[in-house]
Order: C-alpha cells, then structure tokens, then sequence
C-alpha cells in the first residue's frame, strides 16, 4: 500500500508542476472562419492565443 501511495504521490506532484504547453486549438473569426491556432496558459488566469498570419492575443 506504502510503494502505491508513494507513487500515486510522484506523479500528482509532477502534474502540478509541469511547465505550460502551448497546445493546439481551433479559433474563429467572423472574418476567417475557423483556423488552426496555439493556446498557451500563462498563470493566474492568463493565456495567450497565436496562430501563423494573424494578431496574438
């Protein structure tokens, strides 16, 4: 039960301090349509939005 406890605690502590990832998303524009874009959270509620030919956000 320890060696199961000890693990399940690893990986949680891993979890919560991986860095953030920019990961893939799908954005839209009344202009453009839907377009692929990257979503990357910054901390404490922040994110930024950037996609190849257009404004980041």
């Amino acid at each position: 039960m320890l060696p199961r406890l000890a693990f399940l605690a690893t990986v949680a502590v891993l979890t919560l301090t991986a860095p953030a990832i920019a990961k893939d998303a799908r954005c839209f524009t009344t202009d453009d349509g839907y377009y692929d874009c990257d979503f990357e959270p910054l901390g404490d509620g922040s994110f930024e939005i950037t996609a190849e030919g257009y404004p980041s956000f």
